[in-house]
């Protein structure tokens, strides 16, 4: 967990520094220079009003589907099981804050659940199984629960315990998990009685399971994006898609990806974002004056009404706030 920490952090950092973009097509022209807006204090209260997230001991996530921003957290460390916690805001108002949503108690034989968080989807696994919880975003109760797959070789170890990664898509993300060597399914939030199953005879998602994946709203690709490289998986050929010289084809820049589009940051004179097709291709570029740099824990990116939300974690007052800074991307 604390890998991902520093990730994200470096993430924060790379978000506000300059790095050489490259695309195979040229970029639109910018448009005149705007201004960045921040709001020290998201929905004009504390996402969690009894300060149960630690900022160096949980995970912190920030995502918005529709009109909610969703929020969720858990400790990393807890002597008495784990606790997952999350505040819903409706248009930028809270409707809950801070409530414990799920809870696992503490095995006797001391292994934790792996747990993805997908909108309100909760995904969770040990050694036997892997679940998934659905939450009501209006008041944080759950409102089904489900067995998804079990494992037919149990892990032996922590170490290859988590099984199930994250996955974006356009309109519904979820996890992928191989269910036998070179066998994979992807299941989706609110989608959970059809998964989509993936071949790879030569192990090709294998080796970048660990990378940021997105798939294609068509579902015929899967993208790996890892640190300042992309690649892409054919679904449908069954291996990588490759370069004249028979290496993975690979394009630079991509920052992070959201609702179909992917997004590149640059920053020099001035701070800009280009929005990007799933097919590389540039759609736009938008300019803006440098922002001040944010501090605090990286929180996630997010793409709404054509605006490019940037969250940390602030003790704004001492209280446990959101930090949010928007860079409109239109006109």
């Amino acid at each position: 967990m604390l890998t991902r920490q520093r990730t994200m952090i470096l993430l924060l950092i790379c978000f506000f520094i300059s790095y050489a973009v490259s695309f195979p097509v040229h970029a639109a022209q910018s448009a005149a220079v705007k201004s960045s807006s921040t709001s020290r204090q998201f929905g004009a209260a504390p996402f969690d009003p009894e300060r149960t997230f630690e900022e160096y001991n949980s995970n912190l996530k920030v995502q918005e589907k529709g009109d909610y921003t969703i929020v969720t957290w858990s400790p990393i460390y807890s002597p008495d099981g784990q606790h997952i916690y999350m505040s819903v805001a409706k248009k930028d108002k809270w409707l809950f804050r801070g409530k414990e949503v799920l809870t696992f108690n503490k095995t006797g034989d001391g292994s934790s659940k792996s747990i993805v968080f997908v909108n309100n989807s909760i995904f969770f696994g040990d050694k036997k199984s892997l679940q998934v919880a659905t939450i009501n975003l209006e008041d944080g109760l759950v409102t089904s629960q489900k067995t998804l797959h079990i494992w037919d070789k149990p892990a032996d170890s922590y170490s290859t315990a988590r099984k199930f990664f994250p996955i974006e898509t356009n309109d519904r993300s979820g996890v992928i998990y191989e269910t036998e060597k070179g066998k994979y399914e992807i299941v989706f939030e609110g989608e959970l009685s059809k998964p989509l199953k993936i071949d790879d005879p030569k192990n090709k998602i294998k080796r970048n399971i660990a990378s940021e994946m997105i798939l294609t709203s068509k579902r015929d690709r899967l993208i790996f994006r890892g640190g300042a490289v992309t690649t892409v998986f054919n679904i449908n050929k069954k291996d990588m898609l490759y370069d004249a010289r028979g290496y993975d084809w690979v394009y630079r820049g991509i920052s992070f990806y959201d609702s179909g589009r992917f997004y590149a940051c640059e920053s020099g004179d001035l701070f800009s974002i280009q929005a990007i097709d799933e097919n590389f291709k540039v759609l736009s570029k938008t300019s803006f004056k440098v922002p001040a740099a944010s501090d605090g824990y990286f929180a996630g990116i997010t793409v709404k009404n054509n605006v490019v939300r940037y969250w940390n974690f602030k003790a704004y007052q001492g209280t446990n706030s959101l930090q949010v800074t928007n860079f409109n991307l239109g006109k």
